[in-house]
């Protein structure tokens, strides 16, 4: 819990600490959507998408935003524009608005920065008993050290400036031009586009002074608020926490549950009716594929709660941030972008969450009906439990991917992040074909092993000498695992001859050479016998479906004698079987004195060459 926690404030930390320092002085905020009308202008800027000058189109110009102290409705105090005709560069055109938006910034800036410079933290000092005062949208006089903003004319042009005050210390500074095309892009005149930004500039001078007066008034008070609204946000996710561990340990359990039944029904049904009355009514195929699905169907439901709780908890996260940016008035433009984040991208991912698990649990649902009546027509096969467990994987898989695929597509749009540069980028766009092939290969090959149940989860197969069991197969790639632990990955476009050892029933292929001095009617009626009995036990008896198939002498080598055996065993019960047979045929043989087979050797002398050699 310590580690979540420390881990969490720092993430509000470095985050906030982002958040200031990728801007200049307010000069950051992303629109959840670019403004304009829709026009097919090539959309290319030398600002980031989360930038608040970030240039757009209105109408027939280029605009750009400037954003100073509006915290009632986070409107732009100024919106700049150029013209844009076909013969200028559409970069040229945003270049243009955007450096002129952002030098608006700056001056602005820096005329309340020289203000401040020239009075001491006492001056600013103005007694407030009631609190609400200090709210940011409460209604404040204007503040008593707010320069004044005045309208002129200079080179036949109109501009808002600040005039030469020497009791604030401040000279004459231009703020602004108001052009031609500003009152057009605007809707209004030029008389009245100055008087209405003149207006805007005197009130957000004197909101930012209060809100510098609030600081000498409480010097430290922002922090304490940082630090109860992080505090505040730590407990309710922890809270949060709390509940998903232990809604995964539920679905810990109902998984041991689902995977025990799952291997029960795995296993054949052959001797199921001799079993007892109280075993049939409780272990049949079919109240255990409803057992079953219910188990499915509740660790859906949970893991769907996991997953909304994981976005409640992203969304206080952002809300947390956006309250925090409040704090600060050089931040608190970002309010709107993590509060809209906190609304939209938590309500979307909870959506396609919910969409993901209701998909699964239809699929689920449909796949246990199919396997439920196909098991009554073959009570003695496992292929429709593990055909069930792969299908509702890639099936998953699939849909899973395809969800994630809009959300994301959804989550680009929303941020107003443009992708047109990365589609029309011929590089990308070759790598994005190429890999694409291989894509689509993989995917077609994964299709049809599905439809033709090649193979499923849980068999044992070889693909080009790899041999392990499937652990997990989609459409685009299988993976087995080895005796050794290895897993084995291997695209379905690269399967092209496969061995399947485990599908529908298995079998052991017994050979064993004895001497040629041995009964080989005696011998083959020991490995009858012995195969017999072993069929006959309890614990073998649902493992071996049919009696042994004695094949007789198969070969004959310079070792001895070749007598072959086939049993008919269950899937995946070849090797077990095959391992205690050896082993009684071992002590059978013993007792029957029946040697197995040894090497043939016949040494050859010529003894009168080597005595004509001699003499």
């Amino acid at each position: 819990m310590f580690n979540r926690i420390v881990s969490f404030i720092l993430t509000i930390v470095i985050t906030f600490t982002l958040v200031l320092s990728l801007h200049n002085s307010t000069q950051a905020q992303i629109l959840p959507v670019n403004p304009g009308n829709g026009n097919n202008q090539e959309k290319v800027s030398s600002l980031p998408w989360w930038s608040l000058n970030r240039s757009f189109v209105c109408g027939r110009f280029w605009c750009s935003n400037i954003y100073i102290y509006n915290v009632n409705n986070f409107s732009p105090e100024l919106t700049l524009a150029v013209p844009f005709t076909r013969d200028e560069s559409t970069l040229q055109a945003q270049l243009e608005v955007e450096s002129r938006s952002q030098l608006v910034q700056k001056t602005f800036s820096q005329v309340l920065s020289n203000l401040l410079q020239s009075q001491s933290r006492r001056d600013l000092i103005i007694p407030e008993s009631n609190w609400r005062f200090w709210l940011p949208n409460f209604p404040k006089p204007e503040h008593p050290f707010t320069p004044q903003v005045e309208i002129g004319l200079q080179n036949n042009q109109t501009v808002i400036f600040v005039p030469t005050q020497p009791e604030l210390s401040l000279t004459q500074q231009d703020l602004v031009t108001v052009t031609d095309i500003d009152a057009r892009a605007n809707g209004k005149s030029i008389e009245e586009l100055a008087s209405v930004w003149r207006n805007n500039l005197r009130y957000s001078m004197s909101q930012r002074l209060w809100g510098y007066t609030f600081n000498a008034n409480y010097p430290g008070i922002r922090l304490v608020m940082l630090l109860a609204i992080a505090v505040v946000a730590i407990l309710i996710i922890c809270l949060i926490t709390y509940l998903k561990s232990i809604l995964k340990n539920w679905e810990k359990i109902l998984k041991k549950e689902q995977d025990k039944l799952t291997n029960f029904l795995t296993k054949n049904y052959e001797n199921l009716q001799q079993k007892t009355s109280e075993l049939m009514v409780y272990n049949t195929p079919d109240v255990l594929f409803k057992k079953q699905s219910k188990i499915i169907q509740t660790r859906n439901i949970i893991q769907l709660f996991l997953r909304i709780l994981f976005w409640i908890q992203f969304s206080i996260l952002l809300l947390s941030l956006s309250l925090m940016t409040i704090v600060f008035a050089d931040s608190r433009f970002f309010y709107r972008l993590f509060l809209g984040q906190a609304i939209f991208l938590p309500a979307l991912w909870a959506l396609i969450s919910l969409g993901d698990k209701a998909l699964a649990m239809i699929i689920q649902y449909y796949l246990n009906q199919w396997a439920m009546i196909a098991q009554k027509y073959n009570p003695l096969s496992n292929r429709y439990t593990l055909r069930v467990k792969t299908y509702s994987r890639a099936l998953k898989s699939a849909t899973g991917f395809l969800l994630n695929f809009l959300g994301l597509y959804l989550t680009t749009i929303f941020l107003g992040i443009d992708l047109s540069f990365y589609a029309s980028a011929g590089a990308v766009a070759v790598v994005l074909a190429f890999l694409s092939r291989n894509l689509i290969e993989s995917m077609l090959s994964g299709a049809l092993i599905l439809w033709y149940d090649s193979y499923a989860v849980g068999d044992i197969i070889e693909i080009e000498g790899n041999t392990g069991v499937v652990e997990d197969i989609n459409l685009y790639a299988t993976s087995l695992r080895n005796l050794s632990g290895e897993l084995i990955v291997i695209p379905n476009r690269s399967i092209n001859i496969l061995i399947n050892k485990t599908k529908d029933w298995s079998r052991v292929d017994f050979t064993i050479e004895i001497n040629y001095d041995a009964d080989s009617e005696k011998a083959m009626a020991i490995l009858e016998q012995v195969a017999e009995e072993l069929r006959q036990e309890p614990q073998w008896r649902e493992r071996i479906l049919e009696s042994p198939e004695i094949l007789g002498v198969d070969g004959l080598s310079h070792q001895g004698i070749i007598i072959r055996l086939l049993i008919k065993t269950a899937p995946k019960e070849q090797w077990n079987v095959e391992r205690e047979f050896r082993l009684r045929v071992k002590q059978a043989f013993d007792e029957a004195n029946i040697n197995v087979g040894v090497p043939q050797y016949k040494i050859v002398q010529n003894i009168a060459k080597e005595m004509g050699k001699r003499e």
